[in-house]
């Protein structure tokens, strides 16, 4: 891979996150390094526990690199996208207290023209 940043289980927030030999240990200290055209962020295998959604603030893309799963037991958000901003996510699994989901590629695109950002979830069982 020829990310801009990487992530891994083995990783520090301390690390500067720009080599696969020095991650960060969260997605949500890579989504806050991303600037401008820097916007990938390949995810190494493992899971990531998150308890509150991850605010995206810049358009950027994270791809899971071997099984990778974002965990969220507290909710069924994942992702919180503000208008004319987008997150693209490739080959991971969102996963929550009741539901799991793998995503081969999907794209979330915030066009809302009441100005309100949306979100990235997981779909409740209903039955």
């Amino acid at each position: 891979n020829n990310a801009n940043w990487y992530v891994s289980t083995n990783g520090d927030d301390s690390n500067d996150g720009k080599t696969v030999n020095t991650p960060f240990k969260t997605i949500t200290k890579a989504v806050r390094s991303v600037q401008g055209s820097k916007n990938l962020i390949a995810v190494g295998e493992g899971t990531y526990s998150i308890t509150a959604p991850i605010d995206i603030s810049e358009n950027c893309t994270i791809l899971g690199c071997g099984e990778t799963i974002i965990e969220n037991n507290n909710s069924n958000r994942f992702f919180t996208i503000p208008v004319n901003q987008s997150l693209i996510l490739q080959d991971l699994t969102l996963k929550n207290a009741n539901n799991s989901h793998e995503l081969s590629t999907m794209e979330y695109e915030n066009n809302n023209p009441n100005g309100n950002p949306i979100f990235v979830i997981t779909y409740e069982d209903l039955s």
